[in-house]
């Protein structure tokens, strides 16, 4: 599932269409550079969820861009 057809479900109505396209847009750029992500995942910190970008294809998850 892509970020944005996460970003379609009901409990991210608390983001505005603009922080939406954000994220989508820097997505996209992280893919077109070789980075990915496990998609939108809870968490408690910083926010109510995260989206953490690494590497593809590396055996070790260096996270380089974290999304709150």
């Amino acid at each position: 599932m892509t970020i944005n057809e996460m970003l379609a479900d009901k409990k991210f109505n608390f983001l505005s269409e603009d922080e939406k396209r954000f994220i989508v847009s820097f997505d996209n750029g992280m893919t077109n550079i070789g980075y990915t992500n496990d998609g939108i995942q809870n968490y408690v910190v910083f926010g109510k969820y995260k989206i953490e970008y690494y590497k593809t294809g590396m055996k070790t998850k260096k996270v380089v861009a974290r999304v709150y």
